[in-house]
């Protein structure tokens, strides 16, 4: 939709700002506009169609400053400009927005450069590339945050089951490409609800804080931690070996007993299997670890 609008818009601007009759600016913004269409009506999540989109705009919204001649550059640039750095950033990774506002500032800088010099050029390339860097971080911040919240649990702060959802397919795949060890494990709060009936919920929400900060020291930053519910969280883990990968899951254990007493299943494997094979092992050592008395681990190992 941000394309669509910003391709009429443009159009517009070029009928009845004083640019000079040019065909080919106006095929451009045509193309503009049909290449949004088709993102709009296609729902592609393509990355590589959404850069050269945004390429496109680009230098078509340069090239049409260039062709302002008499007019100031500076009076239109922003507008131009700054619904491709709020779509950057709600769309594309960082890298790439940060790519794309430095394509924006070389190409406006061009613009000045080659275009009729207006009254105040460096004036102009001040403001205008202010408000872009300073709309697109803005905007880059909000997102991060939207993004925050709504994969991560709002108690513990670790990955909720949709964080979990949309981050495990990831890793599975790195884990497939490195040929390395992945280890899955579900921890169990013991006697969760006797606390909470006994202690009250804000002791049983310190509890629950305490064992979800221990799980996510016990891991490494690109390793994942959530929580399933409840009292339950989750871990997941790739490593070389598989006695690396049993060191994590008793290390994960023995840091989250520190807090209150916890029961761990954990699973191993090497194998090209599916996630949901490794949390239905997983969940089947929990449940015998359960019936034989909590407090302690069980790990299998799916070779």
């Amino acid at each position: 939709m941000p394309l669509v609008l910003g391709a009429v818009v443009a159009v517009v601007v070029s009928l009845v700002g004083g640019v000079r009759i040019h065909r080919v600016v106006y095929l451009v913004d045509v193309g503009l506009f049909i290449l949004g269409l088709a993102r709009m009506l296609l729902r592609t999540e393509s990355r590589l169609f959404t850069d050269f989109s945004l390429a496109a705009a680009v230098v078509a919204i340069s090239y049409q400053l260039y062709l302002f001649g008499y007019r100031d550059p500076g009076e239109l640039a922003v507008v131009f400009y700054i619904w491709i750095a709020l779509y950057t950033f709600a769309y594309l990774s960082i890298v790439e927005s940060i790519g794309q506002i430095l394509l924006i500032l070389i190409s406006y800088s061009l613009a000045l450069i080659y275009g009729q010099r207006p009254s105040a050029p460096i004036g102009d390339w001040i403001l205008t590339t202010s408000t872009v860097i300073i709309a697109a971080v803005t905007s880059g911040y909000l997102m991060h945050v939207k993004r925050s919240m709504a994969i991560r649990d709002s108690l513990t702060g670790v990955l909720n089951r949709h964080g979990w959802s949309l981050l495990i397919p990831r890793e599975i795949e790195r884990a497939r490409r490195g040929g390395n060890f992945v280890v899955v494990g579900v921890i169990d709060l013991d006697n969760f609800k006797s606390i909470n009936d006994s202690e009250g919920h804000s002791r049983g929400d310190e509890i629950l804080k305490g064992v979800a900060e221990r799980i996510s020291r016990s891991l490494r930053r690109e390793d994942l931690c959530y929580r399933l519910g409840g009292d339950e969280f989750g871990f997941f883990c790739i490593t070389k070996t598989a006695q690396d990968a049993e060191l994590v899951a008793k290390r994960v254990f023995d840091r989250a007993m520190t807090v209150t007493s916890v029961s761990c299943g954990a699973s191993i494997s090497s194998q090209l299997i599916s996630v949901d094979e490794l949390m239905r092992s997983a969940d089947l050592a929990l449940l015998d670890i359960k019936a034989s008395g909590r407090g302690r681990i069980m790990i299998e190992h799916r070779f």
